[in-house]
């Protein structure tokens, strides 16, 4: 084997151990197919799908939240649909018919507008590590984000902490209905 085939193979070798390395570390917790399948789904919306998402800003707002053990994602549809997934497979989707949901996931969506100007357009979507929240806004022009220590933001020591507030109660919103559900 030639000095430049050599060459060539070790770069190969290298390449494919750094992807691994970089997928690895992306997601520290188990992550579970249908998790992986319904995030890509969201954010690769398209308003010829949904017609009622033309004309709006933001398409979807995701706000997900790495825990020691998996990754919590609460997502938000401009059609006024609303899931919260765990990465673990668990979760609830399609919440949205229910008015205190509804009136959740509409101001959560319409709160994110305000803070775009704070995010950076992203071709890739990892997940958060333990402690941290990622904003992920999908617009018209692109999937938007915003990275953050979860801890921050519950302080309000951070400039999107209004925005993980309007997450959190659309969270709770669907944790009562959830509740309510469970009773019936």
């Amino acid at each position: 084997m030639n000095f430049i085939m050599r060459i060539f193979l070790i770069m190969v070798v290298v390449s494919v151990f750094a992807t691994i390395a970089n997928e690895v570390e992306a997601a520290p917790y188990k992550v579970a197919e249908v998790y992986t399948s319904m995030r890509k789904q969201v954010l690769n919306l398209d308003d010829k799908l949904i017609p009622e998402l033309k004309g709006e800003p933001v398409w979807a707002v995701l706000m997900e939240t790495g825990r020691e053990d998996e990754a919590i994602s609460v997502v938000a549809v401009a059609d006024g649909t609303a899931s919260l997934y765990y990465s673990t497979g668990g979760g609830m989707v399609g919440l949205g018919k229910k008015p205190d949901i509804h009136s959740a996931t509409l101001s959560f969506l319409k709160k994110s507008t305000s803070f775009l100007k704070f995010m950076k357009r992203v071709e890739a979507f990892p997940l958060p590590k333990p402690g941290q929240t990622f904003f992920y806004l999908v617009t018209p022009e692109g999937v938007f984000c915003y990275e953050a220590n979860r801890n921050d933001l519950g302080r309000q020591q951070d400039k999107l902490s209004a925005l993980y507030y309007a997450g959190h109660e659309l969270i709770a919103q669907i944790r009562v209905a959830d509740q309510q559900r469970k009773e019936e």
